[in-house]
């Protein structure tokens, strides 16, 4: 489907979306009702899992159909079960993780042995290898990026993706040095040690990374009423697996799993606030932007910018998701926004070290990113 749909179609399109968001909340219902009883552990995973995916893959639609429709710059208005939601898709996809946590928080006050709070991935030391060992490799179906990504898009963030992180370190430690005793910024912080863990295992070779966490029998914390095939499963797709190789898509998500729900919380916030016609500037919208930025609560204010840096340096390993069927084009949607919103709030303007819009690491990507597209690559 290349153009926005119309007439039939579009009902049909239109009912199926609504009869997901029904089953969808309906489901969460279940969910809440079956938590306080252990029988239904197993009920309660596996809808997590269910709802990860559905979240994923429904805001990928909606991205979709309203490229398609902005594209055909119709006068007609997009009806609003269409248009993408602001960061549910994050909540969904931590939702499995959550789940995991929940559980197994709950078995560990009978004593058999504690839990992991499943931060351990940020204290991981990796044995990082050159990005050609990534590149060259043997990758499984829906691993991540599409073929033409892997080839010419996947090499150009691994070459540059150590000097952005470096900047990114040391505009986080001149925060900290000045307001660390911030409670956002000590989350940014988290962040920030979680995701340059997630860049080093993105861009590392997956049969010579080493995992020593408390994570590698994580599983076996589970209740053994939970079916051991399920176990297993769950402690992969949450990454609290010991498994060495894990698909790039899970290597790369694992950072929204990882990171402190007061962080998640300030990017939330941040993201509500974004206008989806974000990739669209005049000075009018610039101005609209910055008064935006006075609902911001101002002890939060610099933790909310760094919080939203953090982000958009994820957003950039999430370009390399292209060929996940319920990922798609979500990263370049997101990443899109929160450039355009940092453009527009000025923020780069009023940092200590005066970082140039253009040799802003996020940005510079997506417009490569961008410009391989209208190539048709």
């Amino acid at each position: 489907m290349n153009h926005y749909p119309q007439g039939d179609t579009l009902d049909e399109i239109q009912e199926l979306l609504s009869v997901a968001e029904q089953h969808h909340t309906m489901s969460l219902q279940y969910l809440q009702d079956a938590i306080p009883e252990a029988a239904r552990y197993d009920c309660i995973l596996a809808s997590a899992a269910l709802m990860m995916l559905y979240g994923s893959a429904s805001h990928c639609v909606r991205i979709r159909l309203f490229e398609m429709h902005k594209v055909q710059q119709s006068d007609t208005p997009m009806p609003s079960q269409f248009v993408p939601a602001h960061s549910q898709w994050i909540s969904l996809i931590r939702a499995v993780h959550l789940a995991y946590i929940g559980i197994v928080a709950d078995r560990a006050k009978n004593p058999t042995g504690a839990a992991d709070d499943g931060q351990g991935l940020g204290n991981q030391s990796p044995h990082v290898v050159g990005p050609e060992a990534v590149i060259g490799a043997v990758s499984p179906p829906e691993d991540g990026p599409t073929h033409d990504t892997r080839q010419l898009f996947l090499p150009i963030v691994a070459a540059t993706s150590g000097s952005a992180m470096e900047k990114l370190r040391a505009k986080a430690c001149r925060l900290m040095e000045t307001a660390g005793g911030n409670p956002g910024l000590q989350a940014c912080w988290e962040a920030l040690v979680v995701l340059e863990t997630t860049v080093a295992r993105t861009f590392a070779h997956h049969d010579t990374l080493s995992i020593n966490t408390k994570a590698e029998a994580e599983d076996s914390l589970l209740p053994d009423t939970i079916p051991l095939w399920m176990r297993a499963y769950i402690a992969r797709v949450t990454s609290n697996s010991g498994c060495s190789s894990s698909p790039l898509r899970r290597t790369i998500n694992a950072f929204l799993n990882r990171v402190p729900a007061s962080y998640v919380q300030l990017v939330q916030e941040m993201l509500n606030l974004i206008p989806l016609e974000g990739d669209r500037w005049d000075e009018n919208q610039e101005k609209l932007q910055r008064q935006t930025l006075g609902f911001v609560n101002p002890d939060n204010y610099v933790a909310s910018r760094l919080a939203v840096e953090i982000l958009a340096h994820w957003l950039v390993l999430v370009l390399l998701l292209d060929g996940v069927w319920w990922i798609g084009e979500t990263g370049s949607w997101e990443l899109g926004r929160v450039v355009a919103f940092v453009r527009g709030s000025g923020w780069l303007e009023e940092t200590v070290d005066q970082e140039s819009e253009d040799a802003w690491w996020p940005r510079s990507m997506y417009e490569i990113r961008i410009h391989l597209r209208r190539l048709g690559i």
